[in-house]
């Protein structure tokens, strides 16, 4: 008996646990949607760039971008950390995403160095990968299939990086940080407000 009952304390908490990754993901929308707009947006003015001629302007605006949303969702997350009780859950997605965007940033920029031995298509196949990773874990954590395709969608992305000319890669990664960012961020912030209104 007393087996048992460890049993379901023990499924129990899973379940709360998984409550609680879910509801702190619903909570981490905008990230997803910021992340995401800026990736397919900063892609398509990149390509706008080239064939106009200011392929020097690629970088700045990249920079810029980079660490004006960064400066911008740190600030959002630490007035939201100040306004109310942080989840678990919501601490586990920040640090898995700040390694992933950290690791990113630095190998996009590694990439960019003259006489780099890493390629643009390379990095962007390493990043998508690093992505991938991000939403396996959040998969796990939340037991949300659709997560679990995201990642699979991200791993197929990294490997099309390798295998299209070079100068295509920023276009899948740009596809993609539309579908599989943006997207699902925008359905987390729907999804957020609309259990918030249950309550």
């Amino acid at each position: 008996m007393e087996t048992e009952m460890n049993a379901q304390e023990q499924m129990d908490l899973i379940a709360r646990m998984i409550n609680d990754s879910r509801s702190g993901l619903r909570e981490s929308g905008i990230p997803y949607v910021a992340w995401g707009a800026a990736g397919s947006v900063g892609t398509a003015v990149s390509y706008a760039l080239g064939a106009a001629g200011r392929a020097e302007l690629i970088m700045p605006l990249w920079i810029v971008l980079a660490v004006a949303l960064a400066g911008a969702l740190l600030a959002h997350g630490w007035l939201r950390a100040n306004k109310r009780v942080r989840r678990f859950s919501t601490r586990v997605y920040g640090t898995l995403w700040l390694a992933i965007s950290v690791f990113g940033i630095g190998l996009w920029i590694a990439s960019a160095l003259p006489q780099t031995a890493v390629s643009l298509g390379l990095s962007l196949a390493l990043i998508s990968g690093m992505i991938a990773v991000g939403y396996a874990v959040s998969a796990v954590l939340t037991a949300w299939r659709f997560l679990g395709i995201a990642a699979v969608l991200w791993w197929l992305g990294g490997i099309a990086c390798l295998l299209v000319p070079g100068r295509w890669a920023p276009a899948v990664v740009g596809s993609l940080a539309f579908l599989l960012e943006f997207l699902p961020g925008v359905y987390m912030l729907a999804s957020a407000r609309g259990s918030g209104r249950e309550r």
